[in-house]
């Protein structure tokens, strides 16, 4: 068979099984909102996992209401599910946001994170969440710390309020993951006019390579207006910075961070550099 008759084939087989694959989906759909009323913790947590990975079809949308009362269930398993499965659907959803502020304040610390994790998936649309994730900075369990201080770092500058939390953050300096995150937030925060300072403490002598190549990321979007102070601090981190890439359990996955271009030879200190320049030229 020819490669064009192949391909249309392909699209015109697709293209007839659209309707049933839907049709299929939507009957799934359906059954896994009234397993969320299942009569065991294992039936209602399984639906609730899948329904957040039915996100793209409106349907499972109807599913909120009874997601939001399964933030109450008494299996921690099914709440922590809830909540993961409310920041797939229950974007501008003011019930679901409410719920998963209040499940920063669960009993268990699995519930807390995953709210806390939940309302980072939403990003800006949970903007009403900023003074909660700031208080949950303090909890007593490091994991829901880190989510917490990560979903800060994906509401832009929505999270100025959270600035003075997450300046304390990182003058604890007791945990490095934490302010990595947080020196991720501070740099989304009005790009960084509020707290370059800190940041370029953490650029210049942080202990952690990781938290200094965050805060390295969060400096160069600062723009032609701090350019002045982000350009005497990058070159003092590549004078400087000739630890090697940690490996092992000290390396971590940066989720947030652009990091270096491996092809173009140019760790993130010097591509911030050059951009900063750029930055500073353009300004003049």
């Amino acid at each position: 068979m020819r490669p064009r008759l192949s391909v249309l084939l392909v699209l015109t087989l697709s293209f007839l099984t659209a309707p049933v694959s839907w049709a299929i989906h939507k009957e799934e759909i359906a059954r896994l909102i009234q397993q969320l009323n299942g009569p065991t913790p294992e039936e209602r947590a399984n639906a609730a996992w899948r329904l957040a990975h039915l996100d793209m079809f409106p349907e499972a949308k109807a599913a909120v209401p009874i997601l939001i009362e399964r933030m109450k269930d008494e299996s921690t398993v099914v709440r922590s599910r809830a909540a993961e499965a409310l920041g797939h659907l229950g974007r501008d959803d003011k019930a679901a946001l409410d719920a998963l502020i209040a499940g920063l304040k669960d009993r268990d610390l699995e519930v807390r994170a995953a709210a806390a994790s939940a309302l980072g998936d939403q990003g800006a649309a949970a903007a009403d969440a900023v003074d909660a994730l700031a208080e949950a900075l303090k909890d007593s369990e490091p994991f829901v710390r880190h989510e917490s201080a990560r979903a800060l770092g994906t509401m832009g500058p929505a999270s100025e309020r959270a600035v003075a939390a997450l300046k304390e953050v990182v003058r604890d300096g007791s945990d490095p993951i934490l302010r990595e995150y947080a020196a991720h937030a501070l740099g989304q925060v009005g790009h960084g006019a509020k707290a370059d300072d800190v940041l370029i403490g953490l650029a210049k002598s942080d202990p952690d390579r990781y938290v200094r190549e965050r805060a390295v990321d969060a400096l160069e979007r600062m723009g032609p207006a701090h350019a002045d102070h982000v350009v005497p601090t990058l070159q003092h981190v590549l004078r400087s910075d000739t630890e090697p890439r940690a490996t092992g359990s000290r390396a971590r996955p940066r989720e947030h961070g652009r990091g270096g271009n491996p092809r173009s030879g140019r760790g993130p200190a010097r591509q911030g550099l050059d951009r900063a320049l750029a930055c500073r030229c353009d300004a003049g």
